[in-house]
């Protein structure tokens, strides 16, 4: 290691403090003429499985930055439509979120295996 791989480490860590106080400082500035503050009370009435999608959006795009390297950016593309279309079609078989059921047939799963096969 050189005293370049030691600077850019640093700049690495300047940039990632100036992203997050500018954005720390539009969200304040858009929150505060632009917003109502008795939104903030309103939070206490969401329910909480609903900050799940936070969690699983952040999940999602360390997942992505984490696997473009290992197994490309076209195969992992590819996978990603594979689940959602897999998980679509287990959630349109069973109803599920107020969705019309849909059964699963075998031009369904063909059309899945050929989606993957490309992978």
């Amino acid at each position: 290691m050189n005293e370049w791989d030691v600077d850019a480490g640093v700049l690495q860590g300047c940039d990632n403090v100036s992203f997050y106080t500018v954005a720390l400082a539009t969200s304040i500035l858009i929150f505060t003429f632009f917003s109502k503050f008795e939104t903030i009370y309103k939070i206490k009435n969401v329910p909480p499985y609903l900050f799940l999608t936070g969690f699983i959006s952040a999940f999602i795009g360390l997942g992505i930055t984490f696997l473009i390297p290992k197994i490309g950016a076209r195969k992992l593309f590819i996978l990603s439509i594979a689940g959602q279309i897999v998980m679509a079609i287990i959630a349109s078989h069973f109803g599920t979120l107020k969705s019309p059921q849909d059964p699963i047939t075998f031009r369904k799963i063909i059309g899945a295996i050929l989606l993957f096969s490309e992978a």
